[in-house]
């Protein structure tokens, strides 16, 4: 069973990229489109994950209006740079910077999204045949920091808590 560190998007951007893939699977026939759920893809988790704290990328995040197909993967793009501090904390890396969408090229051009809000979390998936079953687990909300009384704009979520299952 293979595990990610991945971004996870809010509901109702989820649910609006799941009719966008729903019609990708549908023009393609690629089941990749309907396995897994769109999420910014950190990198692989370490045998021993990581403890201590980890901040929250700069939010908005703000994706191209253009689908990207690199590495096997069609991915909506986000600037590289506003990831690098979040993967050197979990000590992990990724070849694409952006929301996954599926493992197949299609053409795809969308109005570019802001995110606004996300969770970190952990997604494992094990592939049998054709049958691809995954879950996600140790999920905590980030924050971008405004709007909250703190001496320092930046959020930090213990990822010790994220792991063992517990928030904020």
């Amino acid at each position: 069973m293979d595990t990610l560190y991945i971004l996870r998007l809010p509901q109702q951007m989820r649910n609006t990229l799941t009719r966008v893939r729903n019609e990708l699977y549908q023009n393609s026939g690629d089941s990749s489109f309907c396995s897994l759920e769109a999420c910014i893809i950190l990198g692989p988790v370490q045998a021993e994950p990581k403890t201590g704290w980890i901040d929250s990328p700069p939010l908005p995040l703000i994706t191209e209006g253009s689908a990207r197909f690199s590495h096997g993967m069609l991915f909506l793009p986000i600037a590289e740079q506003s990831l690098q501090a979040i993967r050197r904390q979990l000590e992990t890396d990724y070849p694409i910077s952006g929301i996954y969408l599926g493992k197949s090229e299609q053409p795809l051009v969308l109005e570019p999204l802001g995110i606004k809000d996300l969770s970190l979390a952990r997604l494992s998936w094990e592939t049998h045949a054709n049958l691809v079953r995954w879950r996600i687990f140790s999920e905590t909300h980030l924050d971008s920091g405004t709007n909250r009384p703190t001496d320092s704009a930046r959020t930090q979520v213990s990822l010790h808590d994220t792991l063992s299952g517990r928030t904020n």
